[in-house]
Parts: C-alpha cells; structure tokens; sequence
C-alpha cells in the first residue's frame, strides 16, 4: 500500500487490497471517490462540492491538475485514463483509456469516448461528445482523425508507466 496522505480510497469492489496512492500536497475536498491503484499526483486539486468526483483504477491525475465537479455535472474518469500535467475538468466525463494533454481545459457536460488522444493545449467547449478512438486537437477542439484500435491498447500501460523514482519525486 502506497498512501502518501489520508486514505481517501474507497474501491468499488469491497475487500480490495489495493489503494490509491495521493501525495501529500494533494487537495481532495467533498465527495470524491477514489478507486484502486489510481494515482493523484503533487499539488493536484479534486473538488467534490455539488457532485461527486470519480476517478477510476489505473488513472493517473499528474502534477497541478485541477478536477471537480458541478452542481448536476458530476466528474467521472474511467479506468486507465492519464490527465496530463495542469490539466483542467469540470463536470466532465472522460472514458477508459483515454490520453488527456498537459494544460487541456474541458468544460462542464463534454463526454469524451474510449481511447482518445487529446493533444495539449486543447480546449473541449462546454456540452461536446467526442467518439471512442478520437484524435482530438485544437481550441475549440475538434476530431482530427480516427485511431485504429488495436488489441492491446498502449494507453492502459502510460496511466501505470511511472518509475518508481519518477512516482517519488510526483509524490512530493
């Protein structure tokens, strides 16, 4: 068990060993679930204040990303999902696999599909859905190209790839 700060794990399936990993200086405020094996990382903010806040197992949330909720727009991220560093959700829902880029802003009702890459930078305008294996860039985004899904997807192994040197100094 790796848990930096409070335990706020809180997994979906009861009687699970394993635990969210949170660093110290991690923010977590209301209702935010936790499921196991995810991964908060420095200075990041999760706020469940008018919904909850979901974030599934295997997802890494990077350095200073900011997450939370909207009254009637809860946050869910799925499983194996990366938010890249200063990243930006609200009231969002974000599915498994999924590719989020450093400094990518995604407003509140943006549905985003199964293994999608979202370029940094990127800027999802409020209310959007944007399908599974989406190359999604710009701002205001838009779908660049279909992915080929393949069968055995990469993006499940970059939520889980941190060293664990690199884990210890995101975990500050």
């Amino acid at each position: 068990m790796t848990i930096t700060s409070k335990a706020y794990s809180k997994p979906r399936q009861p009687g699970s060993d394993e635990q969210a990993t949170v660093a110290k200086n991690a923010t977590i405020c209301g209702d935010v679930q936790l499921d196991p094996s995810c991964r908060v990382l420095a200075r990041a903010v999760l706020r469940g204040e008018g919904a909850r806040v979901v974030i599934g197992a295997g997802t890494t949330v990077q350095s200073d990303t900011v997450l939370h909720a909207d009254p009637g727009f809860p946050l869910h991220v799925e499983r194996n999902v990366t938010i890249g560093h200063g990243a930006i959700l609200v009231g969002c829902t974000i599915r498994e696999g999924t590719q989020v880029g450093m400094q990518t802003v995604i407003e509140t009702g943006v549905v985003v599909g199964r293994n999608c890459v979202i370029t940094p930078g990127a800027y999802l305008k409020k209310g959007r859905v944007f399908p599974d294996n989406s190359l999604i860039v710009g701002a205001p985004a838009q779908v660049m190209r279909t992915l080929k899904p393949a069968p055995a997807v990469h993006h499940p192994q970059t939520a889980a790839a941190h060293p664990p040197r690199g884990l210890e100094a995101a975990l500050c």
